[in-house]
């Protein structure tokens, strides 16, 4: 009996949040690099729930449009492709992000696929890996061609760029009678471990490019976050910057930069 009623309470405090969702209602507006609609492209709007999505797919009209509505209960997936686009994708059904708005209007940039380019791509440290900078506190030269740090360091032989990485410790992350009861459970973990797990640092990064005319080019305004394509098809003729410094720390989410590329010319 008892396991019934949890049951029929969990059931109905479901159904009285799915009840509680407000509609809302998301024109997806598709368009190409040039700001021009993209007719009959395939669209997806898909409210997603706790246990099955509602999902309205179709194409978008004259004017680059699609529209529906829904209750999504965790978040929502859009998506928008055509044959001679690059694709683009947005998906936060984890966690809402949405605007408290009701209505809303999403822009998906496909830019055109002209005439693509095989490029030679190299990834250092392996899938997935983070580039390690071996020294602190000093400029260490990184060669492209062979993916590697310049000596000592590494087998580069040409620097096409040079880095200089610091850190700081800036205290710990938790109060004193945490961190006692974490040393007495971490026993076997040297301090040096203990204030890189339970620290919190600071770091300074800095990129300087050694040839004259080469420098660093951030694009923000024509940074496609949510397309296949990220970047414009060409890169600036000029705005290159010989020097790049970068803080950012292992405590704040709001020293991240996801809307953002780099040109870079060496």
């Amino acid at each position: 009996m008892k396991s019934i009623l949890l049951h029929l309470v969990t059931v109905a405090l479901l159904n009285a949040e799915l009840m509680g969702q407000e509609i809302k209602y998301i024109t997806l507006h598709v368009m190409d690099e040039r700001r021009l609609p993209v007719e009959n492209a395939r669209a997806v709007i898909s409210f997603v729930g706790a246990r099955e999505d509602d999902e309205h797919i179709g194409p978008t009209d004259r004017d680059g449009r699609f529209f529906a509505q829904g209750k999504p209960l965790v978040g929502v997936y859009l998506a928008a492709s055509k044959d001679g686009y690059y694709p683009a994708r947005f998906d936060n059904s984890r966690s809402d992000h949405l605007p408290p708005d009701n209505t809303i209007e999403k822009v998906f940039v496909l830019p055109r696929v002209i005439k693509p380019i095989a490029l030679l791509a190299k990834r250092s440290g392996g899938w997935g890996a983070e580039l390690t900078v071996p020294a602190q506190n000093e400029w260490i030269g990184y060669d492209f061609e062979t993916g590697d740090w310049m000596q000592p360091h590494g087998n580069g032989k040409t620097a096409d760029l040079e880095f200089r990485f610091k850190t700081f410790f800036n205290g710990w992350k938790y109060s004193d009678k945490d961190m006692a009861n974490s040393r007495r459970i971490n026993g076997n973990l040297t301090e040096e471990v203990i204030r890189l797990n339970y620290g919190k640092w600071d770091g300074e990064l800095d990129i300087s490019f050694p040839g004259e005319k080469e420098g660093l080019y951030e694009e923000t305004n024509g940074f496609l976050a949510y397309s296949k394509m990220k970047l414009p098809h060409e890169a600036p003729v000029d705005g290159y910057q010989p020097t790049w410094h970068y803080t950012a720390n292992t405590y704040s989410p709001t020293t991240l930069r996801d809307n953002v590329g780099f040109f870079l010319r060496t």
